[in-house]
């Protein structure tokens, strides 16, 4: 083993928020698992809000302004041997926008020309970044979540509030779930592809049943339409509500329209739900269509199918999963090694 052969390697994820996922599954779960397989041959892996001179490899995390730019050419010049990588997980060149991201796509192309290699966690997002940037791409998935070496810590209050919910959703038989992004006002995804679904599946529900929607954003609450057969219930996202309580459901929905920004997206909410031990119904993303072959995902072409399929879900006893979050991590993990090895 080349021990220490490779120095420190940090992290740069901005100022982003601990709750942003780029920030949790790009930067702060690598370092993580990274620095727990202590017989990889690297240094110490670090997060940082802003780089530092001195490290031997740097990952920018969806940062990428003019401040990055001027540190990596300096950076060049002080520490020839440093290797830079930028990890980019949306679709900047993507038609919906095409105004609000014009600006970002001139300092994202700039920014593609400095580094040694582009990383994206899907193989779409990886051929749209190389035919708009020629720059050179490796593929890395998000950081599955329900790694129990990623496991948050809760307070006191936080593990009597999922004690009750607990309570509350195995009350339900069978159990749905949603969880994701909220959406914005620039971009009509997350909750509403959900809710798309609902005004489906409305229209051939028989008897009533509750889906439970885990998100971040509180609008959640004030955006709820009044269907006749679907109680919507809204729990707060946390990183401690989601990895304990994903496990408690049945069945996660996974409705999402395809777009040109949408087809480039990861999977990490279908990993996490085969982490939990969940069956899914997804829409046919091309990183979903990947996991197609366990037993526990059903993909269905659009939202009329997937519809039927949940009015006619039985829960039965999933079969043994053969998805194992901590050896799919530490393959991922093995990614960065080989990448920092070249």
């Amino acid at each position: 083993m080349k021990s220490d052969a490779i120095g420190d390697i940090a992290f740069v994820v901005g100022n982003a928020r601990k709750s942003l996922a780029s920030a949790r599954l790009r930067g702060r779960f690598p370092v993580k698992i990274l620095n727990l397989l202590s017989n990889s041959g690297i240094g110490n892996a670090v997060l940082l809000n802003k780089p530092v001179s001195g490290y031997h490899a740097y990952f920018f995390i969806k940062v990428f302004d003019f401040e990055m730019q001027e540190f990596v050419v300096s950076e060049r010049h002080k520490n020839p041997n440093a290797k830079f990588y930028f990890d980019i997980c949306d679709n900047f060149f993507s038609t919906h926008f095409d105004v609000l991201w014009k600006d970002k796509r001139k300092d994202l192309k700039i920014f593609s020309t400095l580094v040694d290699v582009v990383i994206t966690p899907t193989f779409t997002l990886s051929q749209v970044m190389k035919f708009n940037t020629n720059c050179k791409t490796s593929v890395i998935p998000d950081f599955c979540a329900l790694d129990p070496r990623l496991k948050p810590r809760a307070n006191l209050f936080e593990k009597i509030k999922i004690f009750i919910q607990k309570k509350l959703i195995m009350n339900q038989c069978p159990s749905f779930v949603w969880f994701g992004h909220f959406g914005s006002s620039n971009y009509s995804g997350g909750f509403s592809d959900l809710l798309n679904l609902l005004n489906y599946l409305e229209q051939i529900l028989e008897k009533k049943i509750v889906v439970n929607v885990i998100t971040l954003r509180k609008q959640c609450r004030r955006n709820l339409p009044t269907l006749e057969n679907i109680k919507i219930r809204c729990l707060s996202w946390s990183e401690y509500t989601h990895t304990t309580l994903l496990s408690t459901f049945d069945l996660c929905v996974l409705p999402i329209h395809l777009d040109d920004f949408t087809l480039t997206k990861s999977a990490n909410r279908l990993v996490d739900s085969l982490a939990a031990g969940l069956h899914v119904i997804a829409s046919p993303l091309p990183s979903y269509l990947e996991f197609a072959n366990y037993d526990q995902v059903d993909i269905a072409q659009d939202y009329s199918c997937m519809a039927k399929r949940i009015k006619e879900f039985q829960l039965k006893t999933p079969a043994a999963t053969n998805f194992y979050p901590i050896q799919y991590n530490n393959q991922l993990a093995q990614q960065y090694f080989d990448l920092l090895w070249q």
